[in-house]
């Protein structure tokens, strides 16, 4: 059985138990194996559709990234093994199920889709709107045949999160209705953990993806009413205003360091690009790299205004720190980019250094380095964390260790800015904030400027999980 795990594509041998790692995926979306050994698999969510011997060996890719496609997922192979069907993220009129072969030289969009495609019973099943459908299909002259008819209703997928109902050929597939909603709530903590205060009403905030005001008066937050947009929370006495107002999707706010504006990510125009805009909301909002075709999140903005951090995803290199000089100080530039995944990276109040977690090791861990080098990176955490922050005095970094515990390391720079003391790190309290690592690339708490109070976007009620339905012998109703 292949598998992801720990950032790679890995393959357990169920007689014997024995693990292989095959190949470096940081994020994987479906996968399939064909009677020859072939893998076809995902190696992050930007990427081509790539193949590799269920031996091992090199992969390489069987599909293309064209003009406007955010990536390649879901792979399945089709009857002997030679043809597949995958989906194609990108705008409207060109994402959905796409055919294509393993030498490369055959692809086509065959219809639109939510989300990948499975093959069964000499039928398509994929999901529109919601519903699963069935399609008749030739699947050696790949022609779509009559009209699709529904099998079930009620299925949803939320950003990131995306349904391919697993069939078999004997006319059998499983799906689950609905999804799992989780209930947030603001409350200020202490370093032991200690609830002090709430802020707003769950039902009403319910945040997700918070940066705060220099001054401490405001969250920025993404909300999802329908579709996404940017609120500002009023922390003293929890009202929310909403600061864009579009039909696309308008996610992970950032707030500048001079309280000025607010930059955040939109799928407005296609990819998700960057757009900033003035925290008074009262102009239109600013794009900020034209022409940018990858998908791209805001995380910090410097101290002194200058510069933007933000994380980058590349088709070959997946996740990557990239800086922006603002203000015409020139063309972007990489600051951290290997073949592993680096997200999140916050500037520390002077703006000399940087901390940011990154799995090149296997498993995600914090790092610090000088900004904008050189210099060596230094590791953090000892058993792996994410959801790094700075105190701002830079004499602790505060992260949350895979087991969900909010951790304090101490944090000296050397004189000169190149050389770093870093604390072990201990254990404050245990979180309730969700996903360690998630897609967002900010942190689901804020730190007070002396580091002793924690504001937590904390999980107060979980959605309890849907059942799964399997059906069996489905055929088209007479």
């Amino acid at each position: 059985m292949a598998f992801y795990a720990d950032g790679f594509l890995k393959r357990i041998d169920l007689d014997g138990g024995l693990v292989r790692t095959l190949a470096k995926a940081t994020v994987g979306l479906g996968g399939t194996w064909n009677s020859d050994g072939i893998i076809l698999f995902v190696p992050n969510p930007a990427s081509p559709i790539s193949r590799i011997s269920a031996d091992g060996g090199e992969a390489t890719d069987v599909t293309r990234l064209d003009a406007g496609h955010g990536g390649h997922r879901f792979p399945h192979f089709l009857p002997h093994g030679r043809r597949f069907l995958y989906y194609v993220s990108a705008g409207a009129d060109t994402s959905g199920v796409y055919v294509g072969q393993l030498d490369g030289v055959m692809r086509r969009k065959l219809l639109d889709a939510d989300t990948g495609a499975t093959y069964a019973n000499g039928h398509l099943l994929f999901v529109r709107r919601g519903k699963v459908y069935a399609q008749p299909f030739d699947a050696e002259g790949l022609e779509l045949k009559g009209i699709p008819f529904q099998l079930a209703d009620g299925v949803t997928a939320s950003l990131g999160e995306f349904l391919v109902p697993p069939a078999s050929a004997e006319g059998v597939f499983a799906f689950r209705t609905g999804t799992t909603r989780l209930t947030k709530r603001l409350v200020w903590v202490d370093r032991a953990g200690r609830e002090l205060r709430t802020i707003g009403d769950p039902d009403v905030a319910n945040p997700q993806s918070m940066s705060p005001s220099p001054d401490g008066s405001h969250l920025a937050v993404m909300r999802t009413i329908g579709n996404s947009d940017i609120w500002l929370l009023e922390l003293r006495r929890g009202l929310l205003s909403r600061l864009t107002d579009h039909p696309g999707e308008d996610i992970f706010p950032v707030w500048s360091r001079d309280g000025s504006r607010i930059v955040f990510s939109s799928n407005r125009s296609g990819a998700f690009a960057l757009y900033q805009k003035p925290a008074t909301g009262n102009e239109s909002e600013q794009l900020l790299l034209p022409g940018n075709r990858e998908e791209t999140f805001a995380s910090d903005t410097s101290p002194d205004g200058q510069v933007l951090l933000y994380q980058r995803r590349s088709a070959r290199t997946g996740w990557d720190i990239w800086a922006l000089p603002l203000g015409g100080g020139g063309p972007p530039m990489p600051v951290v980019q290997t073949d592993a995944d680096e997200r999140n990276a916050q500037f520390s109040s002077d703006g000399k250094w940087i901390a940011y977690f990154a799995n090149g090791s296997g498993r995600f861990e914090v790092y610090v380095q000088p900004f904008p080098g050189p210099g060596l990176r230094t590791q953090v955490s000892t058993a792996g964390g994410a959801q790094v922050r700075w105190r701002a005095d830079n004499r602790e970094l505060f992260y949350v260790a895979m087991d969900g515990k909010l951790m304090a390391v101490p944090f000296q720079a050397a004189t000169g800015g190149q050389s770093v003391d870093v604390g072990s790190p201990v254990p404050l309290f245990a979180t309730h904030i969700g996903r360690v690592v998630d897609a967002s690339p900010g942190a689901g708490y804020v730190v007070t400027a002396d580091g002793q109070q924690f504001l937590m976007n904390t999980i107060v009620q979980e959605g309890g999980s849907t059942p799964i339905t399997l059906v069996m012998n489905w055929k088209k109703a007479r």
